[in-house]
């Protein structure tokens, strides 16, 4: 190869690793771009929640109107400390005087950005709307960096009144993959060369144009399953090898789905047979030693190894028994056979030949490293669910954990608080449960704990929670609920889960105390309601009693 040509296959190289680094620049671009727009309307709704939510539990409320009106400082430092510690990204609550014109210009709840970060401004009224104090406006001030990223937008910062995004728009494995599309290229221009010194140009030049249609069709599915489309890029894979393989003139896909192969995807056939035919690995006619195959003797393969409802299945479908040639392709990805890329030929069975082979080679080295980012993705999404699933649960019951409880009250106080109803909080303790531990040991109350927490979702409705606090307590949360409905429900409870229970040739007995509180009548909040049913609760279990209610032992 002369050194012209060496030069000439690095710079197409090049310049195709430089067009893909583009169309991924390009690609990330308009991802970023979506990402600023989804922050910003994520952020615009979120921090509307914060102030309809500030407003609705802090400036709508006599108490403060009173306090505002009688200058009250210390009931008002009170108050506006209470919004700091409820709301992390709140970095300063005041009171501020204001024109009148000014304060009658604007709505009750207004947001504006004020040196990067966002100032809530409240008119200070009173519960029933009917008057708001003159002169003086309530702001609050969120941290808008430290806000958006709570959401979730790390990758996005806030410069002033506008959103700038943050991360890379071409990452490592996009230039990974940029490089192995130009070393294909690099193979594809050297066997022109070499084709071009045996003086075979006509043969060549067809040559030349088909990898070149393999090398786009691999790009093109490559920006598909980078897209996120899957299960479109398969078959645009099957449909693209049938088009610029030779020889082929249908095709499958077979996808590994535990320990089987699934027929995913047709071209040529009637669809209908997709998804509703498998094959064992021993029943494969390719076998799974990673190796292309050029098969001539299917039908006896399929009569052998096939079982006779299945056999019947495959040859109802039109062309299969037409079959005389079948060039399959095997995917490879981390070592293992992940599927099988398969074309048919109905017509010669010597219709694949050694550049149909090549072309095979092609699809399959390229897709074999796509395969194996998706099933990487696929573990990391995966992962990710159970990590995220794991830190709102108790491990052990499957139960709500303390950190989804608190997250699920403050949206339900929010909501009971618009709509003036009242939320049931129980805290229930079992009784004498470390006799159990002590007396049978751990692994016995961990399994009570399993049976008790299934017993205990079957006694909530769709829209209530029942969380294990840690040890042998639990909190249920009751929307809607006043005391005498909690008290119903604590004595359905306590004759439910006092059922005995057989574990280990053994019958067991678990019964509890209860201490029952309500929101708003016992606390404007979720950690002093909490503490309520929680007080009664000790009253509960002090006077052997099976629940108490906190406003009946709050008036004696």
């Amino acid at each position: 190869m002369s050194k012209l040509n060496k030069l000439l296959i690095f710079l197409i190289a090049l310049c195709i690793f430089l067009l893909s680094l583009y169309i991924f620049y390009l690609s990330n671009s308009t991802k970023a771009r979506q990402r600023i727009i989804q922050a910003e309307k994520t952020l615009k709704g979120a921090v509307e929640f914060v102030g309809m939510t500030v407003h609705e539990n802090f400036f709508r409320d006599d108490n403060v109107y009173r306090a505002v009106i009688q200058e009250d400082e210390v009931f008002l430092k009170q108050k506006l400390q209470e919004i700091i510690d409820k709301y992390p990204n709140v970095i300063r609550v005041y009171i501020q005087e204001v024109e009148q014109e000014y304060l009658n210009s604007l709505e009750i709840f207004t947001v504006d950005i004020v040196n990067g970060n966002f100032r809530l401004s409240f008119k200070i009224c009173k519960k029933d709307l009917s008057a708001y104090v003159s002169g003086k406006l309530a702001r609050v001030i969120l941290n808008a960096q430290q806000f958006i990223n709570s959401l979730g937008f790390d990758d996005i910062q806030i410069n002033g009144a506008s959103y700038e995004y943050s991360g890379p728009l071409i990452s490592s494995l996009e230039i990974l993959t940029s490089a192995l599309i130009a070393l294909c290229s690099t193979f594809i221009f050297a066997f022109v060369a070499r084709w071009r010194k045996l003086n075979l140009e006509k043969r060549y030049h067809e040559k030349l144009h088909r990898r070149t249609l393999c090398q786009e069709a691999i790009l093109n599915f490559t920006k598909i399953v980078l897209s996120g489309q899957v299960e479109d890029s398969y078959q645009f894979l099957l449909e693209k090898a049938v088009e610029l393989v030779p020889g082929a003139q249908a095709g499958s896909l077979l996808m590994k789905k535990n320990d089987v192969f699934v027929l995913t995807h047709v071209a040529g056939y009637d669809p209908k047979i997709a998804g509703k035919m498998f094959f064992k690995p021993h029943e494969l006619a390719q076998q799974i030693d990673g190796r292309i195959r050029i098969i001539k003797d299917l039908h006896q393969i399929n009569t052998q190894n096939l079982d006779e409802v299945r056999k019947e299945f495959l040859y109802s479908v039109d062309k299969v028994a037409k079959i005389k040639s079948l060039l399959s392709i095997p995917i490879i990805a981390k070592d293992e056979v992940v599927a099988f890329l398969n074309l048919d030929n109905f017509e010669n069975e010597n219709a694949f030949n050694e550049e149909a082979v090549n072309i095979a080679e092609l699809f399959a080295g390229h897709v074999g490293v796509l395969f194996e980012r998706m099933r990487l993705e696929e573990e990391l999404k995966i992962q990710k669910q159970l990590m995220e699933y794991l830190s709102y649960h108790d491990p052990l019951t499957d139960l709500p954990n303390r950190r989804m409880l608190e997250e699920y009250v403050e949206k339900t106080f929010a909501i009971a608080s618009r709509e003036n109803k009242p939320v049931c909080v129980i805290y229930m303790d079992l009784y004498k449960f470390k006799d159990v531990n002590d007396t049978f040991g751990h692994p016995v109350g961990d399994d009570l704990l399993k049976i008790l927490g299934n017993r205990l979702k079957k006694e909530i409705r769709r829209g209530d929670m029942v969380a294990r606090f840690g040890g042998d307590e639990f909190v249920f949360v009751l929307y809607d609920v006043s005391v005498e409905g909690a008290i119903e429900f604590s004595r359905r409870l306590l004759e439910f889960i006092q059922k005995p229970i057989v574990l280990q040739n053994k019958i067991f007995t678990i019964s509890a105390n209860l201490g029952i509180a309500v929101y708003p009548a016992d606390g404007d909040n979720f950690e002093t309601v909490l503490r309520n049913a929680d007080m009664a609760l000790y009253t509960a279990k002090r006077k052997e009693q099976p629940f108490a209610i906190f406003s009946q032992i709050s008036q004696s």
